[in-house]
């Protein structure tokens, strides 16, 4: 009779604390209803939690979801007991090797561009091109997007080597890859009245996709690259000429 008077409370509590996760999440979708669909499928979630279930990497990206919009230690800290123990063995279903490492440039079919600046356990800490940091799930990320290789580039785009920052501009049947402009990142002593900074001469290249490593370049690559082209002002017309 005890040991049931002790699971009956338990079960009190628990049922307390699952009704103060429901209660906030309909706080906050009435606060920001633009998110109420959102938060409607966790309160949905949240209410059928119960039962021996087989752990799924879905709910393993669902739980964390929503561990990263509770402020509150405790009920991060029961959530993710009371869920993980309602399940059958939750970290063998969990656990992913993930798809992208760390320093990867990916993107998706839409050209979204991220850098993957750390692989944590459950989920991707990304960059974009402006330095803004995300965290999106393994899942997410593994099923939307793929490696970034210089066969993704579109005439136009700014790009980067270890040595230059440039317009990119095609490549050809060689896999030579061809540019409008460069500036280089550490210009020699002879180069430095235009700091680095030149049109592509004709025929000119910047490697070859089989020996050079290419990414989309940063906001900072980017300003780099506009500090040149400023600072060339001898060149404006000839660039002027290249890029009409």
């Amino acid at each position: 009779m005890a040991k049931q008077n002790l699971e009956n409370m338990e079960q009190t509590k628990d049922d307390i604390i699952k009704n103060d996760l429901i209660q906030y999440h309909k706080v906050v979708s009435g606060v920001s209803s633009s998110n109420k669909a959102v938060h409607d499928e966790w309160i949905a979630w949240i209410e059928k939690q119960g039962g021996k279930l087989q752990w799924s990497s879905n709910d393993e990206q669902n739980l964390q979801e929503v561990l990263s919009y509770i402020d509150e230690e405790y009920l991060r800290v029961w959530l993710k007991d009371i869920i993980y123990s309602a399940y059958i063995d939750p970290t063998k279903n969990s656990q992913k090797i993930a798809k992208f490492s760390e320093g990867d440039c990916i993107i998706d079919e839409c050209g979204e561009i991220y850098f993957i600046n750390k692989v944590l356990d459950t989920t991707y800490e990304l960059l974009d091109i402006d330095g803004d940091d995300y965290h999106i799930p393994h899942d997410l990320i593994d099923k939307k997007y793929k490696k970034w290789t210089i066969r993704d580039a579109r005439s136009g785009d700014i790009l980067a080597t270890d040595h230059f920052v440039f317009k990119f501009k095609n490549i050809d049947e060689d896999s030579c890859v061809h540019y409008y402009f460069a500036r280089e990142k550490n210009p020699d002593d002879f180069d430095f009245n235009d700091e680095g900074f030149h049109i592509a001469p004709e025929n000119a290249t910047m490697g070859n996709v089989n020996d050079t490593v290419y990414r989309p370049a940063k906001i900072e690559d980017i300003m780099y690259l506009n500090k040149g082209i400023v600072k060339s002002k001898k060149k404006y017309e000839e660039l002027l000429k290249v890029l009409s």
